[in-house]
């Protein structure tokens, strides 16, 4: 069973890193051994509607390390209030 998680986990991963690098999309790639133990995922994305962008961040922990990807992409903005 933890053997099918891992590897769903890593599949995800690089399916996004493939993905995006197809796009062109500029992005950061982390790797780190960790203190502990953690199996899991997550995706957040933060939005800073000063710098007109979104931070994405998708992280897969599995065992002793974690693999983390970052990029950005432009904030959409459908509430832009324009002058008459």
């Amino acid at each position: 069973m933890i053997q099918l998680i891992s590897v769903s986990l890593v599949t995800i991963l690089f399916t996004v890193i493939i993905l995006l690098n197809a796009l062109r999309v500029p992005h950061t790639f982390m790797f780190y051994f960790i203190k502990g133990a953690v199996i899991g995922a997550l995706y957040d994305s933060e939005e800073y509607p000063d710098e007109d962008i979104v931070e994405h961040t998708v992280q897969i922990a599995f065992l002793f390390c974690t693999f983390t990807y970052i990029w950005e992409t432009q904030l959409n903005n459908s509430n832009n209030n324009y002058a008459s």
